[in-house]
């Protein structure tokens, strides 16, 4: 009593998976849904890291919108997981804005409970397979958002490197940073590294 409550979170039941489905013109049996798993995310430890990720697709469709464009695609981990082999990143999203092509983005939402170690060899797996990947050609990066400014020195350090397109960026829920302007500012450091690259490339070619 007076210390308040938790936010209320809510988990599709069967009637509500009817509901999808009708909406979806499908059957029931169609949709890839299981009572079970609703009830296992909403008692899970991962919940924060869920409410979190799902902040910032939603902060980024906002802002989207808001900017005259649109977060046009959105996908989980029962999706991404197909994508790549040993490695599921917590989202992909392609987000749509006046005069730009559009943005294809992977989330790597980090709390800082991993080694960098491991941040490492999710780099290297990235590098190894997003060009085999079924985003091959669709100029995908990958932005790791870590919650704090020691934080992201240390992932910068540790993905630095292997070649793999990973930008990292300081992000956590309620933070005051945007994540669109994360995600337009990776797009953009993006074009400039691979112009500065093909510079590089003619003056090496050039004749002496």
């Amino acid at each position: 009593m007076g210390e308040g409550t938790a936010p209320y979170h809510w988990v599709l039941d069967e009637a509500g998976a009817h509901i999808v489905a009708a909406c979806q013109d499908i059957e029931r049996r169609a949709l890839r849904w299981r009572h079970s798993d609703a009830i296992k995310v909403a008692y899970s430890g991962k919940l924060r890291h869920h409410i979190e990720i799902n902040e910032f697709f939603s902060l980024l469709s906002q802002e989207a919108e808001a900017n005259d464009g649109k977060l046009d695609e959105w996908y989980g981990e029962r999706t991404t997981h197909r994508l790549f082999k040993g490695i599921t990143p917590d989202g992909y999203g392609v987000i749509t804005l006046p005069d730009r092509a559009p943005v294809h983005v992977l989330l790597e939402h980090d709390r800082a409970t991993e080694p960098a170690k491991r941040l490492r060899q999710k780099a290297v797996r990235y590098a190894e397979q997003i060009h085999r990947s079924q985003l091959a050609g669709r100029d995908v990066f990958v932005v790791l958002a870590v919650p704090t400014a020691t934080r992201a020195r240390l992932a910068s350090k540790a993905v630095h490197g292997v070649g793999a397109p990973i930008e990292v960026a300081e992000w956590r829920k309620g933070s005051t940073n945007s994540p669109l302007q994360i995600v337009t500012r990776a797009a953009a450091d993006r074009i400039t590294s691979r112009r500065i690259a093909q510079e590089r490339e003619r003056e090496r070619e050039r004749p002496i």
